[in-house]
């Protein structure tokens, strides 16, 4: 029969086993959470991946579609008519003498006016029958009036008075 301190001994030998056995238990453990943190994250960044292509395809639908077509054509001409319509920019600076102040202050809302008409012109489509049709057509307008998605230089809707068509 052993002796206490001997038995003491024995059970002393399993102490460092045991503590090693928890440290190596608490690694793996640590190790796999991380190996799955690292799979989430990479799964986040391939899902965001996909998205963004699921978003471009959208918006490709959407931007190609007749409704959002409709609705960039129906800019371009409430545009148009913000100048040219009745009680528009154009009559409310005709009406005002060639000097007055506030010929620059309405030439300017109008070149504003333009600018949105050219920036909603840049999305349709250049074969859209609806945006080629009349005389003028709103890409004839349009094509007077705009460079690169902003007011041309010396715009005709911003002529006073306006040129038949704004063209």
């Amino acid at each position: 029969m052993p002796t206490p301190s001997e038995a003491q001994r024995e059970g002393f030998r399993w102490l460092p086993v045991i503590i090693l056995g928890m440290i190596i238990a608490g690694a793996g453990i640590w190790a796999l959470v991380q190996f799955g943190f690292a799979v989430d994250t990479a799964n986040v960044h391939h899902q965001g991946k996909v998205g963004v292509i699921q978003a471009s395809q959208n918006y490709q639908i959407t931007q190609h579609s007749k409704a959002y077509q409709d609705g960039q054509i129906g800019i371009v001409n409430d545009r148009i008519q913000d100048i040219e319509g009745p009680g528009g920019l154009a009559s409310q600076r005709a009406s005002l003498p060639a000097g007055s102040g506030e010929q620059a202050s309405i030439r300017a809302q109008e070149l504003n006016v333009i600018d949105h008409m050219c920036t909603a012109a840049q999305s349709i489509l250049p074969d859209n029958t609806d945006y080629n049709s009349g005389s003028p057509s709103d890409k004839q307008i349009v094509t007077a009036n705009c460079a690169g998605g902003q007011a041309a230089a010396n715009p005709p809707l911003a002529a006073n008075p306006v040129r038949h068509g704004g063209a």
